[in-house]
């Protein structure tokens, strides 16, 4: 009897030590999830580096881009009175479109302006693609304008989507924006 007692009271302290330690690794475990995914609240997240700044907030209405991988658009290009190079994002086409038909010497000039082809979701040039306008497809700003990496693929947008115009960005200004918009 005295070895039954013996025998049960080892199991529990096997058990005891067993689940103290689980719970020991799953609160450094938390910890270090916490620590990885930890994030502040800033009005404009900004990052800088010794030749990079990068404004990850829509440069037009200041959502966060970032949270819109299918859809954010991004500009490269540089700093005013600098060699530093300047990453700005914008949350849509549509508020790219905004910033770019009231600054067009800022967006001519930028070495890249990058949306995400609707189809492979992939980087493309702004300037080479295609954005059919109108369509049953809304961005996080609503009515936009959908980038597609050839004639071909916005046809074919256009069509599936119910879309009223395929433009090319240098065709967008401010007297049409409005009106493509509709």
């Amino acid at each position: 009897m005295k070895i039954f007692f013996i025998i049960i009271g080892v199991l529990i302290l096997a058990i005891t030590s067993f689940v103290a330690y689980r719970f020991v690794i799953v609160k450094l475990q938390s910890k270090e999830l916490d620590a990885i995914s930890h994030t502040h609240e800033h009005k404009e997240q900004k990052a800088t580096t010794n030749t990079t700044t990068v404004a990850s907030n829509c440069g037009n209405c200041g959502m966060k881009s970032l949270d819109f991988p299918q859809w954010n658009v991004k500009v490269i290009g540089k700093e005013k009175d600098s060699n530093s190079q300047k990453i700005t994002y914008f949350c849509s086409p549509r508020c790219l479109f905004v910033q770019a038909t009231t600054n067009q010497t800022t967006y001519q000039s930028a070495d890249s302006l990058l949306v995400v082809d609707y189809y492979n979701q992939q980087r493309i040039e702004a300037r080479q693609a295609f954005f059919v306008v109108g369509s049953d497809v809304a961005s996080p700003m609503g009515n936009d304008f959908v980038p597609l990496a050839d004639e071909a693929a916005a046809k074919d947008f256009l069509n599936e989507h119910k879309g009223k115009k395929i433009v090319k960005f240098g065709e967008v200004n401010q007297e049409n924006l409005l009106k493509l918009l509709q």
